[in-house]
């Protein structure tokens, strides 16, 4: 369980910063660099990250209880930053980076989780 207490901690710690910082900019001069200046856009992927963190805290919360939220939660979140990455098309960008960071991380949790999960039905 360590794997996934680790992969809803950085969704948390990750997804809950920026998705404060983009929702709630100090001033609208306010200016982050990989996400530009402030647009609809990146107040729709604020809510996105927030949603991401208030799921992952829940899920955090009784994690063996909500695995199926996890396995849902992870698989969403791998499939919108492979995506995310094919439409921007900058291996630069460190928004890209880190998403396939995240991508890889919760990749070997989604694979333990499910490996598990087919021990633990076949018993």
């Amino acid at each position: 369980m360590t794997l996934v207490y680790t992969s809803l901690s950085v969704n948390i710690l990750v997804a809950g910063f920026w998705g404060i910082i983009l929702a709630f900019k100090p001033s609208a001069n306010f200016r982050i660099l990989p996400f530009g200046s402030d647009n609809p856009g990146n107040r729709i992927l604020a809510s996105l990250y927030l949603t991401i963190t208030v799921f992952s805290i829940v899920a955090l919360l009784k994690a063996d209880q909500n695995i199926w939220l996890c396995i849902f939660l992870f698989a969403f979140q791998i499939v919108y930053k492979v995506l995310s990455t094919i439409t921007v098309c900058d291996f630069r960008n460190p928004v890209v980076l880190s998403n396939l960071a995240i991508v890889i991380l919760h990749s070997f949790t989604l694979n333990w989780i499910l490996s598990n999960l087919k021990v633990a039905i076949k018993n």
